[in-house]
């Protein structure tokens, strides 16, 4: 096992914990649609793998 793909997997799992917590108290006061929600962090996902390669 690589030690290098276990730490990006939990540090993977660490940031979708912390998005939760991250969405409940700062987005869902907003009003924003789960839909667009979903689609900004789609779309921010992406930009931020493009930049990356």
């Amino acid at each position: 096992m690589d030690p290098g793909g276990l730490l990006l997997r939990l540090l993977g799992c660490a940031s979708l914990g912390v998005s939760f917590a991250y969405t409940r108290r700062f987005v869902t006061p907003l009003g924003v649609h789960p839909a667009a929600s979903a689609s900004y962090q789609m779309v921010l996902a992406a930009l931020g793998s493009w930049c990356l390669h």
